[in-house]
């Protein structure tokens, strides 16, 4: 076996194996005997809001011409959408059987060994949970079964990349903890919040801080916790060690925004330095409001590429929630949207928020 980059050669089998990217203009050209889509349907989205799937799969498929029959054309994926390509390739494949096209559809609880993975049997507390959260969602992801034509919550990425600022970040990380950097210092008379988003099985934790100059929205840091390896969670004093940091360094942070109930002890210790905490579960209205600041140009923030992935895969689900693909995360994203929906009325001083009870 021979291991080059994105290459492995099995000489004495004589077989080549290449890992390619999504970007089909660099993919034409190429002759192979198999070629495998993973995840066909979750392809990137351009910035018209079409998604890349149908370019790629018409210039990369015809790599296999020149075997003819021999040539072999894997797709695997969720359906996303009923006028997806790969919901389509699987509706041709079942209509015309005599076209050399093999489909298997089945749920994840079908596909699955389930004596490995007990917790994706139908009726396990994880599946439960999931299907009681979100029930389309639940059946796009893990029932194969598309809910509708997604739609992207961005169609049009250009207002994001110009909210970004190509500037200094504050947060510093050394050894998997972040820190504020010595040269970030409060601006005198503001207020601040910060929201942060943890996720449900507590392996990450999106954090967003910002204030208000004038009309405009200026995002501080926008950051993810995330496990470290063999741990299975994040570790919870890192995350209160380095919002303490921050209110210690003098800024006066009025409002703590979060949509769970979560790292109780983190709350404790707002709550013992004077700010407020609000829970806000984030809803398609707060996106649409960040949206709204997006296009406005009213909002700006460092450079994150992990933000700037969550916001342009975010996705409309039944026309009432905005949501991230099966296998992408809205963690910063969520945080964001939280902290810009609050920012600008806690500088007016409106009494919106609310004290969740003592822990």
């Amino acid at each position: 076996l021979l291991q080059r980059h994105n290459e492995f050669e099995f000489r004495e089998k004589r077989i080549f194996l290449r890992s390619e990217h999504s970007a089909s203009g660099s993919l034409a050209g190429k002759s192979a005997k198999c070629v495998v889509f993973d995840e066909l349907d979750k392809f990137e989205f351009t910035a018209s809001g079409e998604s890349s799937a149908e370019e790629v799969y018409s210039v990369v498929t015809k790599s296999t011409g020149r075997f003819g029959t021999d040539g072999i054309i894997v797709s695997i994926s969720s359906p996303v959408s009923t006028d997806g390509l790969f919901w389509k390739l699987v509706e041709k494949g079942k209509k015309n059987p005599n076209l050399g096209m093999l489909v298997v559809h089945k749920p994840t609880w079908e596909m699955v060994d389930l004596t490995i993975k007990p917790e994706y049997a139908f009726d396990s507390e994880y599946m439960t949970a999931e299907r009681e959260k979100d029930y389309d969602k639940f059946m796009r992801d893990y029932g194969a079964q598309p809910v509708g034509r997604l739609v992207p919550f961005f169609p049009d990425i250009d207002p994001i990349k110009a909210c970004e600022r190509n500037v200094r970040s504050p947060v510093v990380w050394e050894n998997h903890r972040p820190h504020l950097a010595d040269w970030y210092k409060p601006i005198k008379g503001k207020q601040y919040v910060i929201a942060g988003d943890p996720a449900l099985r507590r392996d990450a934790f999106g954090l967003a801080m910002g204030h208000v100059e004038k009309d405009t929205i200026v995002v501080d840091f926008t950051m993810k916790f995330e496990k470290v390896p063999p741990a299975r969670e994040i570790n919870a004093s890192h995350v209160r060690s380095f919002i303490e940091e921050i209110i210690d360094r003098g800024f006066k942070v009025s409002l703590f925004v979060t949509d769970v109930k979560t790292f109780p002890e983190l709350f404790q210790s707002l709550e013992k330095r004077g700010v407020k905490i609000e829970q806000s579960f984030v809803k398609k209205e707060t996106y649409d409001y960040l949206k709204e600041r997006i296009n406005l140009g009213e909002i700006f923030w460092p450079r994150d590429p992990d933000l700037f992935d969550e916001l342009i895969h975010l996705e409309i689900v039944s026309q009432r929630k905005v949501d991230h693909p099966k296998f992408g995360s809205k963690d910063i994203a969520d945080a964001l949207a939280n902290m810009a929906f609050y920012v600008k009325d806690v500088q007016r001083q409106k009494p919106v928020w609310r004290i969740i009870s003592k822990w």
